[in-house]
C-alpha cells in the first residue's frame, strides 16, 4: 500500500489505482496510519494477533475505497460500522455509536443512523475482508472487486451531501 510507483503501474480503474488516487486526493499516506497507532501494538502478545491487527489497521483507507465512503466524519463513522461488522471489535462498535450520536446531534434530520445502519449491514453481508488476498485484488477493476465482495452502493451516505460537505477534512499534500 505504500509503494506508490507499483500502484501507479496498475491498470486504470483497478483497486490499486483507485486507492492511489484516494490517497493522493486526500493528502494521506499508508505510513501515516502506522505512525498514528504503532504504540498500541507494543503490548500485544502473539505474532498472529499482531499481524492480523496491523494488517487490518493498514487496510483502513483501502476499505474506504472499496466501500465508497469518503474521509468526512460520516464516511469515517460508516467505515467504522463496516469494520465493526467485519471484525466484531467492541472498540469499533463503541467509536461507531459515539460518532453516530454526535453527528446526529450536529446534523439533525439527516438520517445519520440510516447511513450507519446500512454500512453495518453491508459489513455483515460482505465477504470477510481480513481474509482477502488484497495483493492479488489490487490489479482487478474496482467495480468487479466490489461485486465479488458483495459491496453495494452507499446510497444512504451519499444522500447526506450536506453532512459530507460540512465535515470533509481539508486535504494536506502527502509527503
Amino acid at each position: 500500500l505504500s509503494n506508490r510507483d507499483a500502484l501507479a503501474k496498475l491498470p486504470e480503474g483497478s483497486v490499486g489505482r483507485e486507492y492511489l488516487a484516494f490517497m493522493t486526493r486526500e493528502g494521506i499516506t499508508a505510513e501515516g496510519l502506522v505512525e498514528a497507532s504503532d504504540e498500541v501494538y507494543a503490548e500485544m502478545i502473539g505474532e498472529d494477533l499482531i499481524r492480523y491487527t496491523m494488517r487490518t489497521r493498514e487496510m483502513h483507507d483501502l476499505w474506504h475505497v472499496i466501500t465508497g465512503y469518503g474521509r468526512d466524519k460520516l464516511g469515517e463513522v460508516c467505515v467504522v460500522a463496516f469494520s465493526y461488522a467485519q471484525t466484531k471489535s467492541l472498540g469499533f462498535g463503541e467509536i461507531d455509536l459515539m460518532g453516530a450520536r454526535v453527528l446526529s446531534k450536529e446534523f439533525p434530520g439527516n438520517r445519520i443512523g440510516r447511513a450507519v445502519w446500512q454500512e453495518y449491514r453491508t459489513g455483515r453481508k460482505a465477504a470477510w475482508f481480513p481474509a482477502q488476498d488484497w495483493e492479488a485484488l489490487m490489479a482487478q477493476p474496482l467495480d468487479t472487486v466490489r461485486q465479488q465482495l458483495n459491496i453495494g452502493a452507499p446510497d444512504k451516505y451519499l444522500n447526506a451531501a450536506q453532512v459530507i460537505a460540512s465535515t470533509r477534512p481539508a486535504a494536506v499534500p502527502a509527503e
